[in-house]
């Protein structure tokens, strides 16, 4: 999965690094298993190596469905 995790107990911090080109479902699944998992009180999504031009509007249309 093109989305790897960083936690630094002691700042209450939560670093989700995404690279690549993720699916919906990878991204989904990220979101997920963060709030699913031990929450910190801060969370920094770092999309500066990531495209998203395989998730398009209509899979977040059909997700709201």
């Amino acid at each position: 999965m093109p989305v790897k995790t960083k936690v630094d107990h002691e700042k209450q911090l939560t670093i989700k690094t995404v690279t690549g080109e993720p699916s919906f479902e990878d991204s989904m699944a990220a979101f997920r298993q963060f709030y699913e998992g031990e929450l910190t009180q801060k969370v920094l999504w770092d999309f500066r190596k990531a495209s998203f031009s395989r998730i398009s509007s209509n899979h977040i249309n059909t997700y709201h469905s």
